[in-house]
């Protein structure tokens, strides 16, 4: 395809304090306000400091009118800024494209959670110039963008045109190095920019009472188990348990309890979750210092921090911001916090007295991506007043992608309706028959529970080839499993044998990306994999040539969903509110909630994706409802 109309498009805002000129929010209360707006077509770029509503509103529709994408660079911050303005009926019209996605699409590289954010790639427009118009670079070095004298603002004034024409030049460089289905795939998930930035300005409504009521329950918790332990093991008196190396003391010289790892930071004896967990399995004085530690962790990580959000935002909502494209299978991830610079006066020795730039953590979110299920963490965020919540979760999701991927007879059988993928391989692990599981299970037999809770973790862990050791954590940590190694390579085994399919995918994958150099979804998405495929690295290239295919899909599929409800969304005055894992969460007026859930249900139940993504699937991809007036009280439709 070739390159669309765009109008390049670049926002610069300013506030009462530095930190609300990212708060698109703090423009409705006047506390915050744009400061130049900058559009450009082609070579020519026009700029105005202070500009008017009138002026935005012109500019979106004049590209509603001409049919051209509205193009920056993290793009749903700008559209945030002009629904802050009160332009939002046009924001949803605009057609919005991101040069700084373009640009993931085309070279992103796996970054997991082994590499520390400070080493990752920095897909910043300055770098971009820095890397490919570095004669052009100058202009980003202008960085005061809360000063208001002529001359600064006429720096800032340049800054903001030169924004708004080499977006143009980086986006079209970046959609020459992507095929039609790349472009296409883009295209798709930009469709969801308008929805993401209603939603930053809003925020999410959080419940203050279910905060402090959640807060009192792990505190009473954490202070009964505490006095439990104190009574048998007064030793631990004083004890910071917060610190590691105090319970390094207390876990491996008072307690004598065996090291079972160490830190790769420090190379000190571990005292994580994994390390404790396994320890908690040995002794019942380390299982309780477990379980004080959770609580006390929880109660921080949820209970406070949207206490915390709360007391700043003001208006009884939480801000957890949206990172399209945040990983690289192409997820979308939240942040907890915004950041901010701080000048701060310091004295060493070197420099004596002098001042330093810091970022500063500003609590307007929670952490919405590591969000707890208990009902009582999960109750916290509710739908506003006169609304409702409706999750719309894509039912086995990565399941159901693998078996695509790997033709598995089993696995698509297991796909059809009735069918009860987690049951079946529960009934392999215990050696029972499926039914009979499936039937007990749905009787709240707890072995059956305990049975298909086995197959689940089975299903979703062991097609992406995970090492027996790590199965083991992920298996007692993630889904409260009391097994060990030779359990966990026993139904490995157990595994293979019920999906040969499988291993075949596998085999496949590693051999077609290793001669291909990248690996690629359904949508046509793709990881490049320079790395080296022998030694050391071999490992994680094939595991990414193995994964990426199925979660990289599962991105595409939500991207896809949120595209097609876009487009219905209006006719049930409902909005976009988050997605976490399989699901999207949408709200509706209460009295539109009875037509507009069926509606979205058999909608994303029914996707293009033959349109889309040039693919013939050969089972369906049903969407599971639930409603209610909070997240923890969400039933089933």
């Amino acid at each position: 395809m070739i390159f669309p109309s765009c109008i390049g498009f670049d926002i610069e805002t300013a506030g009462d304090k530095q930190e609300y000129a990212l708060q698109p929010v703090r423009k409705t209360t006047n506390q915050a306000w744009v400061t130049a707006a900058s559009f450009a077509r082609g070579e020519k770029v026009a700029g105005q400091l202070y500009p008017s509503k009138a002026l935005i509103e012109g500019m979106l529709k004049k590209a509603i009118e001409a049919d051209a994408y509205i193009l920056g660079w993290n793009v749903a911050f700008d559209a945030s800024w002009c629904i802050a303005t009160g332009c939002e009926d046009l924001v949803m019209q605009v057609k919005w494209l991101d040069a700084m996605l373009l640009w993931r699409h085309a070279q992103v590289e796996p970054e997991g959670d082994t590499i520390p954010k400070s080493k990752r790639r920095s897909y910043a427009l300055a770098n971009a110039m820095k890397t490919y118009y570095p004669e052009h670079a100058g202009f980003k070095d202008f960085d005061d963008f809360q000063a208001d004298d002529d001359e600064s603002m006429q720096g800032l004034l340049t800054r903001n045109k030169g924004d708004a024409l080499f977006v143009i030049r980086l986006a079209e460089k970046f959609w020459g190095e992507l095929n039609d289905r790349q472009q296409l795939a883009a295209l798709v998930e930009a469709r969801c920019i308008p929805l993401v930035a209603w939603s930053k300005v809003h925020g999410l409504k959080a419940s203050r009472p279910a905060a402090e009521s959640l807060k009192r329950s792990l505190t009473e918790e954490a202070d009964k188990l505490y006095a439990e332990l104190l009574a048998s093991s007064p030793e631990i008196e004083g004890v910071n348990l917060g610190s590691p190396k105090q319970l390094q003391k207390l876990l491996f010289k008072d307690w004598q309890l065996p090291v079972l790892g160490t830190s790769k930071k420090t190379g000190q004896p571990s005292t994580d979750k994994f390390a404790l967990f396994d320890l908690a399995l040995m002794d019942p004085r380390a299982n309780t210092l477990k379980k004080i530690r959770e609580a006390k962790n929880n109660k921080v990580k949820y209970a406070e921090a949207t206490i915390k959000a709360l007391d700043y935002n003001g208006d009884g909502c939480v801000r957890p911001s949206a990172r399209i494209f945040g990983t690289y299978t192409s997820r979308m991830t939240y942040s907890s916090q915004d950041k901010t610079k701080e000048v701060v006066t310091k004295t060493t020795k070197a420099k004596g007295e002098h001042q330093v730039v810091r970022n500063v953590l500003v609590p307007t979110g929670i952490a919405l991506h590591q969000w707890k299920r208990g009902r009582d963490y999960r109750r916290i965020i509710q739908a506003p007043e006169g609304f409702g919540m409706a999750e719309l979760d894509f039912a086995g999701q990565e399941f159901r992608w693998m078996a695509v991927a790997s033709e598995d007879e089993t696995m698509l059988s297991l796909c059809a309706q009735g069918q009860d993928a987690h049951s079946f391989m529960g009934s392999q692990v215990a050696n029972v028959e499926y039914m009979d599981l499936v039937n007990r299970f749905h009787a709240e037999d707890p072995q059956a529970v305990n049975d298909r809770k086995a197959g689940k973790f089975c299903n979703l862990s062991y097609q992406y080839r995970v090492s027996a050791k790590t199965a083991t954590k992920k298996a007692r940590v993630e889904y409260d499993l009391d097994v060990d190694v030779p359990f966990i390579k026993q139904t490995q085994l157990i595994y293979k044998q019920s999906y040969p399919g499988v291993q075949a995918y596998w085999r496949k994958q590693i051999l077609d990306c290793k001669y291909q150099g990248f690996a690629e979804t359904f949508a046509g998405r793709r990881v490049q994999l320079p790395g080296a495929w022998a030694g050391e690295d071999a490992w994680a290239n094939e595991s990414t040539a193995i994964n990426y295919p199925i979660q990289g899909t599962g991105g595409d599929q939500k991207y896809l969903a949120l595209a097609v409800a876009r487009n219905h969304l209006n006719r049930f005055d409902g909005k976009f509110y988050y997605e976490l894992h399989d699901g999207l969460f949408f709200i509706f007026p209460l009295g539109k909630m009875a037509e507009a859930v069926p509606f979205f249900t058999h909608l994303l139940s029914n996707l293009p994706y033959k349109k889309a993504w040039g693919v013939d699937l050969p089972i369906d991809f049903p969407v599971d409802a639930a409603v209610g007036p909070s997240w923890g009280d969400l039933k089933e439709v």
